[in-house]
């Protein structure tokens, strides 16, 4: 059994250490995490959770400890004989503003129409730079978006550039997220589009 010793470790870099171990792990292997700070603890458990482990976490002194086995599969893009929305690996992303561009706007209202009949649909679309403006209260975008969610599509929203514009607190779809994570999703795609 694999076992990360973190402690010590402050936040990201047990994250990382977790993260890197866990992609070169086999579907139902066993591992354990130790850490000693509750950050760390609370950033790898939600890592795992997202990633469809089973999680236990005990504390003994003041050492926690988070065993977990990594699932035998992922439901999601294994769906098809269940008669559910395969979701692919491809990812898209969307960084231009497309509201005062004629044919950008058409082809992204062409894409939003067409992308419920992709088989399989796209696993991720990332918004960033001036796309972010499409995720916005204000967005003709938004309604479809949150549809596209509801099929199963992770709407992911650049927290650095909606935070350099200034509109964190008007973005109402997609979950907010780092470049950094934005990076990795990127690097683990069967294929990037770039719309």
């Amino acid at each position: 059994m694999m076992i990360i010793d973190a402690k010590g470790l402050l936040s990201p870099e047990p994250l990382k250490q977790t993260e890197l171990a866990f992609a070169e792990l086999a579907a139902g292997a066993k591992f354990v995490i130790l850490l000693d700070n509750e950050a760390a603890v609370q950033e790898v458990h939600k890592f795992l959770q997202d990633n469809d482990a089973v999680v236990e976490v005990d504390k003994e002194d003041e050492i926690y400890k988070i065993s977990a086995t990594k699932s035998e599969e992922d439901e999601k893009t294994t769906c098809n004989e269940t008669g559910q929305i395969a979701l692919g690996q491809q990812i898209y992303t969307i960084r231009n503003n497309v509201a005062n561009n004629g044919l950008k706007l058409n082809m992204v209202n062409e894409f939003f129409r067409v992308v419920p009949e992709l088989n399989p649909v796209p696993g991720k679309i990332i918004f960033l730079e001036q796309g972010v403006n499409l995720v916005l209260e204000d967005s003709a975008y938004a309604e479809k978006l949150q549809k596209l969610e509801k099929l199963g599509i992770s709407i992911l929203v650049c927290r650095n550039s909606v935070e350099y514009y200034g509109l964190t607190d008007k973005v109402v779809v997609g979950e907010l997220i780092d470049f950094f994570e934005i990076v990795k999703c990127l690097n683990g795609a069967g294929k990037v589009i770039t719309i």
